[in-house]
């Protein structure tokens, strides 16, 4: 592979995905420090324009091997941008993506950390180690909208550098649990046409069951929570799905009872909303009164209560 060459594609395509994590990797040895230009990120691609020439003018060619290696690893680490479409262009898998992140069933690839390559952001903490890339990188739990978490999960896709795995693996295996969860958590109809109320209801109802397990439980409760903070009311019904389909529960039959319990809960809330306005009437009638008031029910095509109430208000109205 000729080296020169690779540089001054990644400048002529202007790919700055690939640019920055190949200077990045190269940070890391202490031979490259010439290229540790303030503000080198991706948004800036005029800062990348100059240190990839002042890598081409600056290079030493006993380098060779060690940049040979960079190439290599620069083209395993970044996906291309049609892998991330996916989960991108759908609000719903992004967020579910975040949230199995943090999962107990996935966050292998948050701590698996490539010691010899990642100098660049290892020496930030002066020899002392952190756990996860998550920390290395500065990401924050809690992300608050579709664009956040976007952002949030490309910067850690675009810096990490794996030892074992692969961002490949990463993106199967992400993607095979979102048409799994997907499949279990489907679009609640009781939610859908609850509108906003039956969204805020839910949302806390889940706050009151999580508060509740995690007391009676160290490990209890729906730990995927935490990571949504939904900014605006609007985006609690895609928060709540993205929270029940990423949630690492206790046991299998957990999340379907939750499920099932939370909607009966809110049927007899609607029922007792519902039946709020409404007074009970005892009262005994003749017989023939009654036969009369099934007739007249009947030839109307009405309830018995619905032609009780027409009548009543039929005389009420008619005596004002």
């Amino acid at each position: 592979m000729d080296i020169n060459a690779y540089i001054e594609d990644l400048i002529k395509n202007k790919d700055a995905r690939k640019a920055v994590f190949f200077i990045r990797l190269l940070l890391g040895n202490e031979r490259f420090n010439f290229l540790n230009v303030y503000g080198l990120d991706a948004s800036n691609f005029t800062l990348i324009k100059t240190a990839l020439n002042l890598l081409i003018k600056e290079r030493d060619f006993s380098d060779n091997e060690y940049l040979r290696i960079a190439i290599e690893s620069t083209e395993k680490n970044i996906l291309p941008s049609s892998n991330l479409s996916w989960f991108s262009n759908d609000e719903n898998a992004c967020a579910f993506f975040w949230g199995i992140l943090r999962n107990r069933d996935i966050n292998k690839y948050i701590h698996d950390i490539d010691e010899m390559n990642s100098g660049f952001y290892l020496s930030k903490f002066n020899g002392n180690r952190r756990k996860n890339w998550f920390e290395l990188l500065s990401i924050e739990d809690m992300q608050s909208s579709h664009l956040d978490r976007f952002y949030a999960i490309t910067y850690f896709l675009d810096c990490s550098i794996f030892l074992e795995n692969t961002k490949k693996m990463l993106m199967d295996e992400a993607k095979k649990k979102w048409h799994e969860e997907s499949q279990k958590v489907k679009e609640m109809s009781w939610l859908s046409d609850g509108g906003i109320d039956a969204a805020i209801w839910t949302w806390e109802y889940l706050k009151k069951y999580d508060d509740k397990e995690r007391a009676e439980r160290s490990y209890g409760g729906i730990n995927t929570l935490e990571l949504f903070n939904p900014s605006g009311k609007g985006e609690l019904p895609l928060v709540i799905y993205a929270a029940l389909r990423s949630w690492s529960f206790r046991h299998r039959s957990e999340r379907r009872m939750l499920l099932s319990d939370m909607k009966k809960a809110w049927g007899q809330r609607a029922y007792r909303k519902g039946r709020s306005n409404i007074k009970i009437l005892n009262c005994e009638l003749d017989i023939d009164v009654k036969n009369h008031l099934d007739e007249l029910a009947q030839t109307y095509n009405k309830t018995i209560v619905d032609m009780v109430t027409e009548l009543i208000e039929k005389e009420y109205h008619g005596q004002k």
